[in-house]
């Protein structure tokens, strides 16, 4: 089973902003949550903030049919939302991997995502998590395997996944990826004009 789950990250669009735009009347939320089913995830969570953070969101997360999962507490981080993340995937799917990813990431689809799965289902045992890389930089999603989330649920409250992968790097394998939607967020306005005229003539527009 892979989750999704989206982080709550500082930064010039708030992540309820990011998650609700739209895509021909579809939110980048619920596209990313088609594209997790397609690809074949059987439960698909997004962590979401306490408060007014997360009122916006709310009908595209029950569009989607995916389960929030609520900060009992205002001003969680992005290490605060892994961490609840990879607790919840803990209590209710023991012994299983963990797909994670943010979830402003509007070109991502399935057809993306089964190549990552398959070549995680076919890795080296010793290998205990996957990234993709795109020209040099990091991207998402993030594969767990099973050990890597308990040893992440086992430290300390500010170890967050990718201070696992640094400390563990024979444990994780880079995987090479040539399409930037692995890389392609929107975290400021100019990144929704870009993505505009990346998928013209696509309508991408607010709620």
């Amino acid at each position: 089973r892979y989750p999704l789950v989206t982080g709550v990250q500082t930064c010039a669009l708030p992540i309820w902003a990011k998650s609700s735009l739209l895509i021909d009347g579809v939110s980048v939320l619920e596209l990313l949550v088609h594209a997790l089913r397609e690809a074949g995830a059987v439960d698909v969570s997004v962590v979401v903030a306490s408060g007014d953070g997360d009122g916006p969101l709310q009908p595209w997360i029950e569009r989607s049919g995916a389960q929030p999962v609520r900060h009992l507490r205002e001003g969680a981080d992005l290490v605060g939302s892994q961490r609840l993340a990879v607790d919840h995937h803990r209590s209710r799917h023991p012994g299983h991997d963990l797909l994670i990813m943010p979830a402003d990431l509007p070109l991502l689809r399935a057809a993306h995502l089964r190549p990552l799965i398959h070549a995680w289902q076919n890795r080296n045992p010793a290998i205990h998590a996957q990234v993709p890389v795109v020209d040099g930089a990091r991207g998402h999603p993030v594969l767990l395997a099973w050990d890597a989330v308990e040893a992440i649920h086992h430290a300390a409250e500010s170890t967050g996944v990718r201070d696992w992968l640094r400390a563990h790097p024979e444990r994780v394998r880079m995987r090479p990826c040539e399409d930037e939607a692995h890389v392609f967020d929107i975290d400021t306005g100019e990144d929704v004009v870009r993505l505009s005229a990346c998928i013209a003539p696509h309508a991408v527009s607010w709620p």
